[in-house]
């Protein structure tokens, strides 16, 4: 097959969509020894790039170093500025930093110029480890000294990574920098979405709204993302009112909100003992298209728990299961949680067994949930139990786990049961808190045995 045929097939099948790894390897193999003339780089970028997104290879990165070796040893074919660029976030991928740094280093041994995409894995790299500072200086230092102007993207991902970081001032600076200097680097709708969502997370509300007055102002167009950064701010002051009032506000300018500002707000109402009003914009959003997630429904079950409700709660169970969607974790202990409350231990347990029988692993919340529930209602035998099933199942206990034994044999007066379990916590190197000496003191006093409050940790 002619070059220019082979070229053409590459594109082809990498526009289909189906191309197997094993049918990128034989393509990238042909094009290698392909003559007459010899192929351009850009069929090898394309399918080096359709590698690392592959899902059918087991180790994709090491099969894209592998073939940009080969490519190396074959002569007539050099390496660009692009396949450098797929090498480096191959890099970064997997957390080889370093190694990035030193495929930069190669591409400018060989004479090419950098262009700001070059750097944006490394910078996301570096701000993943918390390395903002590194970041930093490539943007600000290295960058123009190579001759290569950071773009937009270039300081998005540090405005991200400074947000993530908490330092959301410097975030903030870096913004109404950019704004200042123009030069086409001016803030975009996600600049002033990362820095809007950071400042609403610290609870700065008033920059927060300060910022999107400016967007109005500089002419960038607020989005769902903006608005639902602000009414979760909002709810999470607890101004409700002004959190509705702006998602009307934002209906109105024809943006719809999506599940996420939905649940923001019912959080808020559940948090407020709302639920009516919670449930009720439940209904709202689905009447208008949006179907909830098991956020929406955990965040109800959670508000109906705490209010005693048990019978919403169920329904709610049920509503989940009728739309296929099957409870989590989460939902499990809120559940095992609300039940353990009202003395219903038993019955949390019949729920946490179903769901292990429906799959669901269960962790060290939701064992020291049932634990707790056992022993408030004295039902010691199935609490030690349990704690033999976690350990089958290499799940060990917490400080948490043994207070809650310690205080349920404390209530019994079974002192020396309570010491016994109080050695084992020291003996697996956890410390004892308030709550653990408290429940013991009060145990050996009621038992007249006040003297031996003085016991030491290994006593």
């Amino acid at each position: 097959m002619a070059t220019r045929q082979l070229e053409l097939l590459v594109r082809d099948r990498l526009n289909s969509g189906a191309i197997s790894t094993e049918e990128a390897l034989l393509l990238f193999n042909r094009l290698l020894v392909a003559q007459n003339p010899v192929p351009s780089i850009h069929p090898f970028n394309q399918l080096l790039t359709a590698l690392l997104r592959s899902n059918t290879s087991a180790n994709p990165h090491a099969i894209v170093f592998f073939l940009f070796n080969r490519l190396t040893r074959t002569r007539g074919i050099c390496p660009d500025h692009c396949m450098y660029g797929i090498l480096i976030n191959c890099c970064v991928q997997t957390n080889r930093i370093g190694l990035a740094f030193g495929i930069l280093g190669r591409l400018l041994k060989e004479g090419h110029r950098p262009k700001a995409v070059t750097f944006s894995p490394i910078l996301k790299g570096l701000c993943w480890k918390n390395r903002i500072n590194e970041a930093a200086a490539i943007v600000f230092d290295k960058m123009p000294e190579l001759g290569c102007a950071p773009d937009v993207f270039s300081y998005n991902i540090l405005v991200k990574g400074f947000c993530s970081s908490g330092k959301t001032g410097l975030a903030l600076q870096l913004l109404l920098k950019m704004a200042k200097d123009g030069g086409g680097c001016e803030p975009d709708v996600i600049t002033y979405n990362t820095v809007i969502d950071g400042l609403c997370k610290e609870g700065e509300l008033a920059k927060a709204f300060g910022l999107y007055n400016q967007m109005h102002y500089a002419g960038v167009i607020p989005d769902n993302v903006t608005y639902t950064s602000l009414i979760d701010g909002l709810c999470k002051k607890g101004a409700l009112d002004e959190a509705e009032e702006l998602l009307d506000a934002m209906i109105s300018e024809g943006y719809q909100p999506n599940v996420v500002t939905y649940n923001a707000i019912m959080d808020a109402w559940c948090k407020t003992g709302e639920n009516e009003k919670a449930e009720g914009l439940l209904h709202d959003m689905i009447s208008k298209g949006h179907e909830p997630d098991i956020v929406t429904y955990n965040t109800l079950i959670n508000g109906f728990c705490k209010s005693n409700e048990l019978d919403k709660m169920e329904m709610l169970l049920h509503e989940m299961l009728s739309k296929g969607m099957k409870p989590s974790i989460v939902t499990c202990n809120i559940v095992m949680d609300a039940l353990c409350k009202i003395g219903g231990a038993v019955k949390a347990e019949e729920y946490f067994c179903h769901m292990l029988s429906k799959g669901l692993t269960p962790n060290i919340v939701n064992c020291n949930t049932l634990i707790d529930g056992f022993c408030k209602q004295g039902l010691m035998k199935k609490a030690e139990k349990l704690l033999q099933v976690m350990a089958k199942k290499g799940l060990p206990p917490d400080v948490v786990t043994y207070n809650s034994i310690i205080h349920g044999y404390s209530k019994l007066g079974c002192w020396e049961e309570a010491i016994r379990v109080f050695r084992q916590l020291v003996d697996r190197g956890f410390l004892p808190d308030e709550y653990t000496y408290g429940a013991l003191m009060d145990s050996l006093c009621k038992q007249g045995e006040c003297q031996r409050c003085s016991f030491k940790a290994g006593g």
